[in-house]
């Protein structure tokens, strides 16, 4: 159908002739006015937004069982649906966040702190994920006083980059507020050391740098090889080899962090005071001590509604997984 042709009425007409049902029909034009009411009226509101965008979700949706049914014209007709409504699902997807993060920075700004949560908290709802909305939700929930819900979004930004000191900082400075007090188990000093020297960059740039010194590596080769004097190969020998490790120790770290961030293993408690205990049952187990919110705990198994745990001093135990939420 050519664009001058594509009315409402014309619309409607191809899409009967294929085979919808009519009050698929009666839908599909309906929406269509409702969106070019919005596009001169856009006072409804994000809930009138979105509640259009999950029509358009249901009414191509319809189309497409319907032309199911004839093959030869459903690709032509499905096409048209889309054409003419995700433009529409685009709009909502990219507005409805963003206008919900600048409504959490106006109450964040307003000293509303939970009304700031539950914005950005519906941002990360959407599926979007970056250290800077985790980082403000900690803020905002730390300002609440919702020390625990603090914590696990300073560890999930913490967990997209782990060399941004202020994430680092206003962490310990929460933790500090919890009650457990847990002594980790000591580890070797030159793991300490480059795991400070791995937060040093984010993954990108480490990963940046382990191309840059390969790539250096590559020159050197060269160097080795076609180099006019002996010295001069045997610089390009020897630096060559101390890039290369230089590359794969940057890739190391890069790769390192990029596991840290996919992994799903700890988690944090949430609960005010919870028992920790010998075995996933809450009848004949025996209660082997206690935790309170805001203890971050590694996730071993899951049996039955219940986690087995462990935590940094080494201790372990099955805590109820409704206790606990996953970083």
């Amino acid at each position: 159908m050519d664009m001058a042709d594509q009315s409402k009425e014309n619309i409607a007409s191809a899409l009967t002739e294929r085979g919808v049902a009519p009050e698929t029909v009666t839908a599909f034009t309906d929406l269509l006015d409702a969106c070019e009411y919005a596009r001169y009226a856009p006072d409804a509101g994000h809930d009138a937004m979105n509640a259009h965008y999950q029509q358009a979700v249901s009414v191509i949706t319809a189309i497409d069982a319907s032309m199911k049914k004839n093959i030869s014209s459903a690709p032509a007709a499905t096409l048209l649906a889309l054409l003419l409504l995700l433009p529409l699902g685009a709009q909502a997807a990219d507005s409805y966040p963003d206008s919900l993060w600048k409504a959490g920075v106006e109450a964040y700004t307003a000293g509303d702190w939970n009304q700031a949560a539950t914005d950005w908290s519906d941002v990360a709802a959407t599926g979007l994920r970056s250290k800077e909305l985790y980082f403000n939700l900690g803020n905002a929930y730390f300002k609440a006083g919702e020390t625990a819900r603090a914590i696990l979004n300073y560890e999930r930004a913490l967990r997209l980059d782990p060399s941004d000191a202020d994430i680092r900082y206003n962490l310990e400075f929460a933790r500090n507020q919890t009650q457990d007090r847990i002594d980790e188990v000591p580890e070797l000093i030159l793991k300490t050391w480059a795991r400070k020297v791995n937060y040093l960059l984010p993954s990108n740039a480490w990963a940046g740098l382990s191309l840059f010194f390969l790539a250096l590596a590559l020159a050197l080769v060269l160097l080795f090889l076609l180099g006019p004097t002996a010295g001069a190969r045997r610089a390009g020998f020897f630096t060559g080899i101390a890039a290369l490790l230089l590359a794969l120790a940057a890739w190391g770290f890069a790769r390192s962090q990029k596991a840290a961030a996919e992994r799903h293993d700890a988690a944090i408690v949430m609960r005010p005071v919870t028992s920790v205990t010998s075995s996933p049952s809450s009848e004949a187990a025996k209660s082997l001590f206690i935790l309170h919110e805001g203890t971050k705990v590694k996730v071993l198994d899951e049996v039955s509604g219940f986690s087995d745990i462990e935590l940094a001093d080494g201790r372990r135990g099955w805590i109820p997984s409704g206790d606990i939420e996953r970083i």
